[in-house]
């Protein structure tokens, strides 16, 4: 139910244009469609021609995946990234610089997305506890090359934040590189092109844990080949799922409120945030600028923790279709 709020405060915050909303049944689209007119609700379905969550569950599709992994949730977190990417190729009227905002991050406050003086993209630098040898493994089969890394005072970061400003030319010349790359090295069989290629790689490398991720990917090809076009910036905190929800044992208290008001959004975005680089507190002493707040893993993921009912609308949706976590969570 978070949905409402994460769709309210990008338009207050950002008064984006449209916001394109992918989901995984179309009725939930009047539902969304009637939180704000700037809504554009797209079926995950229509995205890429042919590819979807059955079509990548198929029998021969990702059989390393099913047997390292089960089907768990890792089919459909390959295809939300094909997703991310896939819009610049099939969504004509999505502007050139288009912003990826993952559903359950709420933006505290405004924060630029440019420049103001040289009009380049910011890249949020996530910090991470040490060189992730999964994303990189993978960068460096699917490219040839090596995974560009941030680094300050003796710290890494990844590009992974939850949300990218994309900009569709280079997302195809990423795409198109890795293709051409993959097929002259004999790295794919198949040969269909994305995002059947960079799966076919997944499926292999799933039995050593080399995953893709499509924020690094496209970080570090704009950091090796538009250096220019970009900033990294430090400033950006997030504080996700806050530890004032969790027992000592780190699971959720029961009884959570998980449908947040306005005013409870802000009080959570002020709460001190745990990371690989030590406590992080808010953005200039305020409030973090982005809220992670993964009400799926509250309702679904084990149990349900929260005390209060999704709105009635799209309660009904959810009874009528189910959460897809039952999907998710079943071996296979």
């Amino acid at each position: 139910c978070v949905t409402q709020q994460t769709i309210k405060l990008l338009r207050f915050n950002f008064n984006f244009r449209n916001l394109y909303y992918i989901v995984k049944h179309k009725e939930f689209c009047p539902y969304l469609e009637s939180i704000d007119p700037s809504v554009i609700c797209v079926d995950e379905n229509t995205v890429l021609p042919g590819v979807s969550y059955k079509a990548l569950q198929a029998k021969g599709v990702s059989d390393g995946i099913k047997k390292y992994q089960g089907i768990h949730n890792r089919i459909g977190w390959y295809l939300q990234q094909y997703l991310k990417l896939g819009v610049a190729l099939n969504i004509p009227a999505l502007s050139d610089h288009y912003l990826v905002w993952d559903a359950d991050n709420i933006a505290v406050q405004p924060f630029q997305m440019f420049s103001p003086l040289s009009g380049a993209v910011k890249f949020c630098a996530n910090p991470i506890g040490k060189k992730s040898f999964g994303y990189s493994r993978f960068y460096k089969e699917v490219t040839g090359l090596e995974l560009q890394r941030i680094t300050k005072n003796g710290l890494f970061f990844n590009f992974v934040c939850g949300y990218m400003m994309f900009y569709k030319p280079y997302v195809k010349e990423m795409l198109d590189f890795m293709n051409e790359h993959l097929i002259a090295n004999n790295l794919i069989a198949t040969r269909q092109g994305f995002p059947w290629n960079l799966h076919e790689v997944g499926d292999r490398l799933i039995s050593i844990n080399s995953l893709f991720s499509e924020y690094d990917s496209y970080g570090s090809w704009v950091m090796a080949n538009h250096p220019d076009k970009i900033e990294i910036d430090h400033s950006i905190s997030y504080v996700r799922n806050p530890l004032s929800q969790k027992k000592a044992g780190g699971e959720f208290h029961t009884n959570l409120r998980c449908c947040l008001s306005q005013s409870r959004i802000c009080e959570l975005g002020k709460t001190k945030s745990e990371g690989p680089h030590g406590a992080r507190e808010p953005a200039n002493g305020t409030r973090h600028h982005i809220l992670i707040w993964e009400e799926h893993k509250f309702r679904y993921r084990t149990k349900d923790f929260c005390r209060d009912q999704l709105p009635s609308e799209l309660g009904a949706i959810v009874a009528k279709l189910g959460t897809g976590m039952n999907l998710a969570n079943q071996k296979s």
